[in-house]
């Protein structure tokens, strides 16, 4: 498994396990592993020693890995639904909340793991720039260029 569905500074919503219902922010992801870290949940305890003389060791608390399976993308507009990919009537691919009567955030533009640099919520590509989803926010940029 070499590809994710969830990219690092996602917010995503635990679907199954301990943690099921609670939302975060993916820290770091693992696609050889097809595992995600998501900021403040999965918490493990870690015995530490000291590393030099004078060092505290100890019981330390920090995010687990867990399976990207087990999260699913929320929407930026309510924060409650997840993102999903759909067609309209005409067969063109939009992307829109799963909580659609309730919030009524869509787009035909595509998410981009890039977050917004003022208020860090998801970017939407449109043709040759970037803008941020979050309304009132009216942040743009160019698209990167690979090198």
């Amino acid at each position: 498994m070499n590809n994710l569905h969830v990219k690092t500074g996602d917010n995503v919503m635990v679907i199954s396990g301990k943690d099921k219902g609670k939302t975060g922010k993916v820290l770091q992801t693992s696609p050889k592993e097809g595992k995600v870290i998501v900021e403040g949940l999965n918490m493990v305890t870690k015995h530490v020693k000291p590393r030099r003389q004078g060092e505290q060791g100890g019981i330390v608390k920090a995010e687990g890995a867990m399976y990207a399976s087990k999260v699913m993308p929320i929407c930026p507009k309510c924060g409650k639904g997840r993102m999903l990919e759909r067609k309209s009537a005409k067969g063109r691919i939009y992307y829109g909340c799963e909580c659609y009567p309730d919030c009524d955030f869509m787009t035909w533009d595509m998410p981009v793991a890039t977050k917004c640099e003022k208020c860090g919520s998801t970017l939407f590509r449109k043709g040759s720039k970037l803008y941020c989803a979050k309304e009132g926010c009216g942040f743009e940029m160019p698209v990167p260029k690979k090198d």
